[in-house]
């Protein structure tokens, strides 16, 4: 076969363009810690050549995102914000966030999803949360919280503001989009609407 090589580059697309990136498969794989030296390591090769096979945007774990995972079964926790519950009282640290996002700009990624803020299959219930309690890191949320309403809407109360706030500090706000759930089937569209209705107050378009 001949192949002719033209002097030519095609120009940058106007394509959004993702495939879900599972950083804590990575960690499986190898068997490593997440977010460990050889782990950020690791994620940031796949991204790179991801970004260099037409992907822009990254699914972006601000907690393990509740995909492909069995009704009561756990994923390897991949959460990049820390969370403390304290006196009622939730305390956000995002410097992962913004270790997360320097390294896919660093690959040539532009846009980011953050990961879905309810359960897989009618959005019924909450993704795995992390927190330290008085001490203890535990999961605080998850299979056995309900979406509506209760301390998974007070928690939300109190993360998109910080969690907004915090986009806009890194300058991708208007370059981020948010998840609800992912597949819904007609009859999950009552529950659709009400667990939007909780979150549209603070991501009005980035839905």
């Amino acid at each position: 076969m001949d192949v002719e090589v033209i002097s030519a580059q095609l120009p940058k697309q106007n394509l959004i363009y993702t495939e879900w990136f599972h950083g804590d498969c990575i960690a499986d794989f190898y068997n490593i810690e997440v977010f460990s030296a050889f782990h950020w390591i690791a994620m940031e090769r796949q991204i790179a050549l991801a970004a260099h096979r037409g992907i822009n945007m990254m699914l972006t774990p601000i907690f393990t995102p509740p995909l492909d995972t069995q009704v009561g079964g756990e994923r390897t926790t991949i959460q990049l914000v820390d969370i403390k519950l304290k006196d009622s009282k939730f305390i956000f640290n995002f410097e992962n966030l913004e270790r997360w996002v320097l390294m896919c700009q660093r690959c040539g990624i532009t846009y980011f999803e953050m990961a879905h803020l309810y359960t897989q299959w009618g959005a019924e219930h909450c993704p795995k949360i992390m927190a330290e309690v008085d001490g203890v890191y535990k999961r605080i949320f998850g299979w056995d919280t309900d979406a509506v309403g209760g301390s998974y809407l007070q928690f939300l109360n109190q993360f998109l503001p910080e969690l907004t706030k915090e986009l806009k500090r890194l300058n991708i706000a208007d370059k981020t989009i948010f998840h609800i759930s992912d597949e819904p089937k007609q009859k999950h569209l009552e529950q659709y609407h009400k667990v939007k209705q909780q979150v549209l107050p603070y991501l009005g378009d980035s839905l």
